[in-house]
């Protein structure tokens, strides 16, 4: 039965859904590990065979160390040496897949097949090289601690040019009472932004129409950032050639607009949709990590 690659659009609506707007949490990065397992058991036989065996486990925020480094990677896949006996629980990932209920468990592996990072800049994009550094010296740790398991790295890229900073709200919390008595009449108290923050409401559309507002509580991206950001990825990062080992062996790129006013959402701009950059999108990617995973272990 064909599949469709999920782990992006589920992890949107599990941010509209949990006001996970914020970017920087761990939670945002876990639970894209999470949906991305899922869509691997879609998509992979040799997976699906592991977690009937019941040899299936994952691991996020997976400390692994090789000589006098290490690392907490986002998510550690593999296999354990002997079948699972313990019960399905909240902490593992279990999905339905053509009629039968599949579950991969929360634990170590002991035979690691896959590594995933990932990383986001989905407001603050002058932070584009740090996160490609760390991505750098993962892949080495990642590649040092076992060869064979299949390295993927992912970007979540912001498309917005104007979002309201969460740190600036939460911090003017207690503020908010005098900024009120100052800026009536409004649409909305001041007290409420942060609660609306991600709804779409049309009163935090009407607030932010008031300049002291805006300048107070949104930051900005200059324009042509995202596709600035997207270059410096590419350039940074390295990929697996026929030549050298060194690097991922595939390179995820998702785009989303989250600007903390209205629901975040998938976005693809048009610099992003040249056939150069094809490799890098989910929907082709999940399909060749499941193929190299199917041809690398049995």
């Amino acid at each position: 039965m064909a599949h469709s690659p999920e782990a992006f659009s589920n992890l949107v609506d599990y941010i509209n859904a949990h006001r996970a707007y914020n970017p920087r949490p761990q939670i945002v990065s876990r639970q894209l590990s999470r949906e991305f397992v899922v869509d691997l058991l879609r998509f992979s036989r040799k997976f699906r065979n592991h977690s009937r065996r019941k040899l299936a486990v994952f691991r996020t925020d997976c400390t692994i160390e090789v000589n006098s480094a290490a690392a907490t990677i986002d998510l550690a896949l593999g296999l354990s040496d002997a079948p699972i006996k313990r019960e399905a629980t909240k902490n593992d990932v279990s999905a339905e897949i053509d009629g039968r209920t599949l579950t991969v468990y929360d634990m170590t592996p002991d035979r690691f097949t896959l590594f995933m990072e990932n990383k986001s800049l989905v407001t603050a994009h002058r932070n584009i090289r740090n996160r490609t550094r760390i991505l750098r010296e993962y892949e080495e740790i990642m590649r040092l601690k076992e060869e064979r398991a299949i390295r993927v790295g992912t970007m979540l890229l912001g498309t917005a040019i104007m979002y309201l900073n969460v740190d600036r709200v939460k911090w003017a919390q207690e503020a908010l009472e005098a900024l009120c008595a100052r800026l009536k009449p409004l649409s909305v108290s001041l007290n409420n932004l942060y609660d609306l923050m991600g709804t779409g409401n049309p009163a935090i559309h009407n607030l932010l129409k008031n300049q002291d507002v805006a300048k107070l509580f949104c930051s900005y991206n200059r324009e042509g950032e995202p596709e600035r950001s997207l270059k410096i990825f590419v350039d940074e990062v390295p990929l697996k050639s026929d030549q050298s080992n060194v690097g991922y062996d595939f390179l995820i790129v998702q785009f989303i607009h989250v600007d903390n006013i209205d629901p975040a959402k998938l976005d693809e701009p048009a610099f992003f949709r040249s056939s150069k950059y094809e490799h890098m999108r989910y929907v082709k990617a999940i399909g060749e990590v499941a193929a190299l995973y199917d041809a690398r272990f049995s």
